[in-house]
């Protein structure tokens, strides 16, 4: 499938342009790498959102994350507009799209618009299915130890691996996914 390139801009709280239809939400894979120990679901959040406001980008940011109580699918906004990477590129046409199990391009680029290539199996913690929905109840005790193992996605691929790419133990560091609310 080929890339599309959409033209847009953010609001602060990425809402609805002035049009009424929702403006798309940006997504990217952070540029920096981190241990299972995120403080939780928050802890992660936080640090998209960190990497976003380094990057001058605007919005609510949320990491691409599950645990037995939060996950994408229960606690994201779910778009009706385009989720689109920080340059511009498509990767799913709306909430729908984004959890069908394929992307129309891979999310490898970051929230500066460089290109984050994949280690072996996956280089992103998810520990989320493709349809938004926790893998493991326990992943990293929450993401607050390096005991156990999580899901890890894969950035440089558009089918369902790119957040069911494979599991590996806490102690390894990976990137978050970054998706704007």
């Amino acid at each position: 499938m080929g890339q599309t390139t959409t033209e847009f801009s953010t609001t602060e709280d990425a809402g609805t342009g002035s049009t009424g239809v929702d403006a798309p939400r940006l997504v990217f894979v952070t540029s920096a790498v981190f241990g299972a120990q995120l403080g939780g679901i928050e802890g992660a959040d936080a640090k998209c959102q960190g990497a976003a406001d380094s990057a001058g980008l605007d919005g609510t940011f949320r990491a691409w994350l599950s645990t037995a109580t939060s996950s994408p699918m229960a606690n994201f906004h779910q778009s009706a507009a385009p989720y689109v990477r920080v340059d511009g590129v498509e990767i799913a046409g709306d909430w729908s799209d984004l959890i069908d199990g394929d992307l129309a391009a891979p999310i490898e680029v970051d929230e500066w618009g460089n290109v984050q290539n994949n280690g072996e199996c996956g280089n992103v913690w998810t520990n989320t299915l493709r349809d938004g929905t926790p893998h493991d109840e326990d992943a990293c005790t929450g993401w607050s130890s390096l005991q156990d193992a999580a899901l890890l996605g894969r950035s440089d691929i558009t089918n369902y691996f790119w957040t069911e790419g494979c599991v590996q133990d806490c102690l390894k560091q990976n990137r978050l996914f970054c998706i704007e609310q």
